[in-house]
């Protein structure tokens, strides 16, 4: 779960991957790369709550040239995030959330893992409508996050929603559908995979038409 508006993911930033990963083990890491093969070089990439950066050292391992603007609500994060190796990926920086989006861009891929879980149902519709604006019908929508399917995934979600609220001020308490907010608003699901016993869901998403995605 990543920082959105108010959200103050500063104070656990230093953690916050050990942690995730003390828990999932590998499934996070995993359902954050399992279509990243699928980004072609020289594309403009939009990265939202992208934490401590690590995903754009496995972003840089399969593809080049690529221009990536990456945002967070975190300063602690966008410090770590500055450390990373990413070769000839060239990376712009914003302090800030999906209003400091530049306007009048469009991106090839938008990567937003683990961030919807921060609104509330309302909230991540506006959220897709307005990422929307800037992406085209060819664009391409990475999308990792939790899914409710279980009674397990209930207690657990009802453990970390707790847990950051006390640490990181979040505004909402429980998991919206994000899966149905995306087909709701005209996108289509080309691609998914669960890990973790089906707690999490890695989709690969496009707006309106099919995709010509590299093989």
């Amino acid at each position: 779960m990543k920082a959105k508006g108010t959200n103050d993911f500063n104070s656990v930033a230093l953690y916050y991957d050990r942690l995730a990963r003390v828990v999932f083990g590998k499934n996070i890491v995993r359902a954050q790369t399992e279509f990243l093969h699928h980004i072609q070089s020289h594309s403009n990439i939009l990265i939202l709550g992208g934490g401590s950066g690590w995903i754009l050292e496995e972003i840089s391992k399969r593809t080049t040239h690529c221009q990536i603007w990456y945002i967070d609500a975190s300063g602690k994060m966008i410090s770590m995030t500055r450390k990373r190796n990413t070769a000839s990926n060239k990376i712009i920086f914003i302090y800030g959330t999906e209003k400091d989006i530049p306007d009048g861009m469009i991106f090839d891929v938008v990567i937003t893992n683990f961030y919807f879980d921060m609104f509330e149902e309302v909230g991540v519709e506006k959220q897709i409508q307005l990422i929307s604006h800037f992406t085209s019908a060819t664009s391409c929508w990475f999308v990792a996050d939790f899914i409710n399917t279980k009674w397990w995934h209930t207690i657990l979600l009802k453990i970390m929603y707790a847990f950051f609220k006390m640490t990181a001020n979040i505004g909402t308490s429980s998991l919206p559908d994000w899966e149905l907010a995306f087909h709701n608003n005209g996108c289509s699901t080309l691609d998914s995979k669960v890990f973790y016993a089906g707690f999490i869901k890695s989709c690969m998403m496009t707006n309106t038409s099919p995709l010509q995605i590299k093989v």
